[in-house]
């Protein structure tokens, strides 16, 4: 089993620093680079991560051999849906932009009554937040939506584009859209948990081209709690999808979970004590992710 480790990519982290209770990142890359991993993307929801992640890997890269790969995600933190925070991004070397996620409609809805981990601690504006939505009153895309497209298929085709915890619907449009337009990586963050995308309707993303995420850290029993999904959905779209549109991540990271490490070391064994086979892993956790993040 150690050899599957080698070559890794977790495709959603969360680590310091953050507003929200996050584990050591310098900690968990140097376990990463101790199993052999290849990469990480480190994702904070309320802050462009790029420029921690080069001087993650200015100081850390050569010893450990892991690459940190930064994101930014647009919530309202960085202004949302603004062209501007992802021209910057970008240029700062980011490998995912991603639609909003805590400031994302759909998220605020589900969250409404309960708590979320990643909420900003002490942060007025975190308990406040403005809903966001792609989608302008007649249900088309909105203007700065399809700039933000454009801009990263005809300026940047090589970033992955995640669809965040933007809802079913959303993210239809954003699909007809985007593969209209030429789109190369559009990536359905947790499609099962939260958006609540049926299984039939993944398929038809993953048939059109989107690559899904099959997420742990939401799955029963690792979830901390907060609509648990039940790990038969992710064992069902591995049998049934095709292999060279999912990517396995955990996202780990929280103070209350374990390390990102021992967390993809728990979900490799689950999905192999049920018939995934090490070459279906290597393809869910680093042919497919070294692609997106155009490591090869």
């Amino acid at each position: 089993m150690s050899d599957l480790f080698k070559g890794i990519i977790d495709m959603h982290v969360h680590g310091s620093p953050s507003v929200a209770v996050r584990r050591n990142t310098p900690d968990f890359m140097g376990l990463m680079g101790e199993l052999g991993y290849r990469a990480f993307v480190l994702k904070d929801h309320y802050y462009p991560s790029a420029g921690v992640c080069n001087i993650l890997n200015q100081w850390l890269e050569k010893e450990t051999g892991v690459t940190a790969c930064g994101s930014i995600i647009l919530n309202n933190a960085v202004g949302g849906l603004n062209l501007y925070a992802v021209d910057m991004a970008v240029n700062m070397g980011t490998k995912v932009v991603s639609f909003p996620t805590i400031s994302a409609k759909c998220h605020l809805d589900a969250m409404a009554s309960l708590s979320f981990a990643g909420s900003g601690k002490g942060m007025v504006t975190s308990e406040n937040d403005s809903p966001l939505t792609v989608l302008d009153a007649g249900g088309k895309l909105k203007k700065e939506v399809i700039a933000i497209i454009d801009y990263l298929i005809d300026k940047h085709p090589d970033i992955c584009l995640w669809t965040g915890h933007l809802s079913m619907e959303e993210v239809d449009r954003v699909a007809e859209y985007a593969f209209k337009k030429g789109i190369k990586k559009l990536y359905a963050n947790h499609p099962y948990w939260m958006i609540e995308a049926p299984i039939k309707h993944i398929r038809e993303w993953a048939d059109a081209g989107v690559y899904i995420e099959l997420n742990m850290g939401v799955l029963a029993p690792w979830s901390d709690g907060t609509l648990p999904i039940d790990p038969e959905v992710v064992l069902e779209i591995i049998r049934t999808f095709p292999l060279d549109r999912l990517v396995i991540a955990t996202d780990f990271g929280q103070m209350a979970n374990p390390m990102p490490t021992d967390g993809m070391k728990s979900y490799i064994e689950f999905l192999m004590e049920h018939g995934v086979t090490a070459e279906q892993i290597t393809a869910m956790g680093k042919k497919n992710p070294a692609y997106l993040l155009s490591l090869d």
